[in-house]
């Protein structure tokens, strides 16, 4: 019937919008609830701060591991569990001294284990075991490690709680950014395989967003940074941190998922909420501790 289909993508584009609007009203609400929590365990560091990283790990390695069963194949969950908190431990109380031992015991765990288990492919099995240690565990637990690294370098204990609140909100203000003006005026695909939504223009604009609050924060909050050192800083965010975002994209993609789960309202699961931090986490450290300082 003439006028039947503008009436139906009418509704359509009606029914997305207020999709949308409720996404974001969960997406806010969550922010409201759990951002003061984490940014105070951030501040606070030691034991809080650690237990709070090993939640964020073990929820993001079982993820991480529910999207590759999806594929058909059956990571071996316990060992990767176990490994990722020996790791994390090891970062905090023996400042990474053990690490490759843990990284060598945990394939040779694997690949014992799976010799009596049958089930799919043996070589997809252990290498997505390993993949979710290393990827997840060996490559936050840096996070910890920055958090810490004042105590290394005889400044105040404090100044690592700055450099986390810092980074999660240049995380959290450049991810926003990016989604924002990207939904506005986004036209052209950055990578349009793996995540199609996302356009040149939102990373431009996360670029921006991530460059401005570590300058902020250093101009005003001690930081132990000169406004260079934090443009520095912002930039490695700004450009490892898209990255790193995407390749969480690439996971979910290669899975058929939209979401790594539906466990944080508006946010979807904690990989996604934490995507960015992943591959930015090391690379911050080592640019604190042999350039900044």
């Amino acid at each position: 019937m003439p006028g039947g289909r503008d009436l139906l993508s009418y509704n359509d584009d009606e029914e997305k919008t207020v999709l949308a609007l409720g996404q974001l009203k969960y997406r806010v609400w969550t922010s409201v609830i759990g951002g003061p929590v984490i940014l105070v365990l951030a501040y606070l560091g030691k034991l809080p701060f650690l237990i709070f990283v090993d939640f964020v790990l073990l929820f993001a390695l079982r993820e991480f591991y529910e999207m590759a069963e999806r594929k058909g194949d059956h990571p071996n969950q316990i060992p990767g569990y176990l490994f990722t908190v020996l790791i994390t431990w090891d970062f905090y109380f023996f400042d990474r001294s053990y690490s490759l031992y843990l990284l060598a015991a945990a394939t040779i765990t694997v690949a014992i284990l799976e010799l009596y288990r049958d089930r799919g492919s043996k070589y997809h099995n252990i290498s997505i075991t390993l993949l979710g240690i290393v990827y997840l565990a060996f490559l936050l637990s840096f996070f910890v490690s920055i958090r810490e690294l004042p105590n290394q370098l005889g400044i105040p204990y404090r100044t690592g709680g700055i450099w986390i609140l810092t980074l999660f909100l240049t995380v959290w203000f450049g991810d926003s950014a990016a989604y924002f003006v990207g939904s506005a005026i986004g036209k052209h695909k950055i990578a349009p395989k793996i995540s199609p939504h996302k356009t040149i223009e939102g990373a431009v604009s996360g670029f921006l967003g991530m460059l401005l609050v570590p300058l902020l924060a250093t101009l005003f909050f001690p930081t132990q940074m000169t406004v260079l050192e934090s443009l520095g800083l912002g930039g490695i965010c700004g450009i490892f941190g898209q990255y790193s975002d995407l390749a969480e994209s690439m996971f979910k993609r290669d899975a058929g998922v939209k979401d790594s789960s539906t466990l944080i309202p508006g946010h979807g699961g904690v990989f996604d909420r934490f995507d960015v931090l992943f591959l930015i986490s090391p690379l911050i450290f080592l640019y604190l501790k042999y350039v900044v300082f």
